[in-house]
């Protein structure tokens, strides 16, 4: 017999695992082209911001080099 811990806690796995599966299935085609679509323009805006902040301060570095000749 199964006490009540083990089947709390089976219930919470099933509760988990149907809802990753409802939200894994129920989603259309177009729904996971849009959501790879956003996840590519994040991670291309943060690209671009960190080369843009690497690129002023090299530019900084080089006047400063610049002034200091």
């Amino acid at each position: 017999m199964m006490d009540k811990e083990s089947i709390a806690a089976a219930a919470t796995k099933a509760t988990y695992g149907g809802a990753s599966g409802a939200v894994f299935f129920g989603l259309t085609a177009n729904e996971v082209a849009a959501l790879g679509g956003l996840c590519v323009a994040v991670i291309g805006l943060i690209v671009q911001i960190v080369f843009k902040v690497l690129g002023h301060l090299e530019l900084k570095r080089h006047h400063a080099e610049v002034e200091n000749k």
